[in-house]
């Protein structure tokens, strides 16, 4: 929706009421305000905080997109060993918290201002998590998913070069799909003899599963350009720490291998590339009934759901005085629902988006522009109100742990986009679309089983770095060395962590991919920025000496 405000206006209105012009704002922004006759500044969030924003502690506001860049404004730097524990047990950090105790992340739909040395904070907007029973839900939610969609690629200017990251699965073929309609073939850039302003990306990750040959029947029944990137331990050594550096050390690097495939593309390819991370949970498949439903507990809700290593072995790789369990006490505190299922929701809303499914973000925006389709407000309070019989439910028997493959809305979307996709394969289950959704839920099964006795014979049961680990041996002494380095932090068990090293070459079990990931990504961060900003003048190395003085 077009305001009618020019930058101005805006600003003003900022300034003249915080809360209500934001609240009134769509879209992916990050806003900073600064009146300097007052000594006031307001920044300002979007309703899902997609693009990351810090402030840090200390006698002057420092504000900025990245923790590292506040470092200079902290006098002495505290390592959070509750974000350090986040990072550990579900690969990223929630709420507010850092891996420094003095830089604070600003959460979704929040302003902040700074005011005569004073700073406060207020939440703008929230969802409604009262459940539709509307007949019409799942067509009110594609309506609203494509109109959102269509807003952002109307803010790609004319002659924009679009790319999107395509999947095997079902959210990157509507949006993929829905991008179709807004840059159909034929649209060729005048100035570029022809060429499609629409492509589209996927990567191929060695001995991987199905999703290049399912991204390529989608592109083709879309006349649309596929390019494969490939993965591989060599490319990935030479990024890993640039990307755990982008990311503030806060998303486990095993995470975003795939995404750091945008270092292959040239530079003029594409101004600005879509995926759709964030899509899935939107259209209700990413909380189930079983976690909205049969725990008593919020808490007990958002650890079942959200973590990857037990609360138990993140103690024991931890030589700290750090509960695991208490991020997600602090998030049931911190919201002002009053039942289990909506402080889940809230807690979902507040964190999932941007801690984990937009963390990588910062990644693919150092090579081109990101568009987030989904920072909508109608999109998302719609989203909010889905009601529990149209969320998965799991398959019997697991504990509420095995979801089913997919939703109704998921399927219904593909189909009402583009019903040509509705023949392509889902991925996850080897059917198309246009199969029922109980048929979905036989062929996951079945996939699964497929997949893991593929990934067995070829990973031992493990996953891609944990292969890489065992076999490839400049990727080992990277860890290695990474991991030598953790032993000495005082928040980490040299014992432990040495034990997991030797059981997973032994290949007594596999912990690489997760435990040990989370170790060297936390050492890698703080190694490059947090050690190099505490080290004593005297122990700079003398070009970086020599470099500081010309700067002074």
């Amino acid at each position: 929706m077009d305001l009618g405000w020019d930058p101005a206006e805006l600003f003003e209105r900022v300034f003249d009421d915080p809360a209500a012009t934001l609240a009134a704002l769509d879209g992916p922004f990050v806003l900073a305000a600064i009146d300097r006759h007052t000594d006031r500044i307001v920044l300002g969030t979007d309703k899902l905080a997609s693009r990351p924003c810090y402030h840090a502690d200390g006698s002057t506001f420092a504000f900025g997109s990245e923790v590292k860049t506040l470092l200079p404004y902290v006098d002495d730097p505290t390592i959070d060993e509750q974000a350090v524990s986040d990072v550990l047990l579900m690969g990223y950090a929630w709420g507010d918290r850092t891996l420094v105790e003095e830089v604070h992340a600003m959460l979704p739909a929040t302003v902040l201002e700074y005011r005569a040395g004073e700073r406060s904070t207020e939440r703008y907007w929230s969802p409604d998590f009262d459940e539709s029973e509307s007949p019409t839900y799942t067509a009110e939610l594609i309506e609203k998913y494509q109109r959102a969609v269509d807003d952002v690629a109307g803010t790609i200017g004319g002659d924009g070069d679009v790319g999107v990251w395509l999947s095997g699965g079902l959210d990157s073929r509507a949006l993929v799909g829905q991008l179709r309609r807004t840059f159909p073939a034929g649209s060729e850039r005048s100035d570029e003899g022809g060429r499609d302003r629409l492509r589209s990306y996927t990567y191929d990750i060695p001995k991987g599963w199905r999703e290049p040959q399912v991204a390529r029947q989608v592109a083709e029944r879309l006349d649309l350009s596929l390019t494969d990137l490939a993965v591989s331990p060599e490319k990935f050594l030479s990024r890993m720490g640039r990307g755990v550096s982008l990311t503030d050390g806060m998303l486990r690097w095993s995470v975003f291998i795939p995404i750091t495939t945008v270092f292959d593309l040239p530079g003029d390819e594409v101004d600005v590339v879509l995926e759709a991370a964030g899509q899935g949970p939107i259209m209700g498949d990413y909380l189930t009934r079983y976690h909205l439903g049969e725990y008593a507990s919020a808490v007990e809700a958002m650890y079942q759901k959200e973590h990857a290593l037990s609360a138990a072995r993140v103690r024991a790789v931890m030589d700290a005085d750090v509960d695991p369990i208490r991020t997600f006490e602090i998030e049931a505190e911190r919201s002002d629902e009053r039942t289990p299922r909506r402080k889940v929701l809230d807690a979902h809303f507040r964190n999932y988006y941007p801690r984990q499914q937009f963390a990588n973000n910062p990644i693919a925006r150092s090579r081109h522009g990101v568009r987030v389709p989904y920072v909508d407000g109608d999109l998302l309070n719609h989203a909010a109100k889905m009601s529990t019989s149209l969320r998965p439910g799991t398959i019997p028997f697991t504990g509420g742990k095995v979801p089913h493959a997919t939703t109704k809305p998921k399927l219904d979307l593909v189909g009402e986009i583009d019903p040509r996709l509705m023949d392509v394969p889902y991925e996850r289950t080897l059917l198309a679309p246009k199969y029922p959704l109980p048929t979905h839920t036989v062929g996951f099964v079945v996939a699964s089983l497929l997949k893991k006795r593929k990934f067995d014979r070829q990973f031992g049961g493990g996953r891609l770095p944990d292969e890489w680990y065992r076999s490839h041996a400049g990727f080992r002494a990277r860890i290695d060395d990474l991991l030598e380095s953790a032993c000495e932090r005082p928040f980490f068990d040299a014992a432990e962590i040495r034990r997991l090293r030797r059981e997973h070459l032994d290949g007594e079990g596999h912990y690489v991919n997760t435990t040990l990931a989370a170790v060297t990504t936390v050492e890698l961060w703080i190694g490059e920025h947090v050690d190099e900003a505490t080290r004593p003048a005297e122990q700079v190395p003398s070009e970086l000496a020599a470099e500081s003085d010309a700067e002074s």
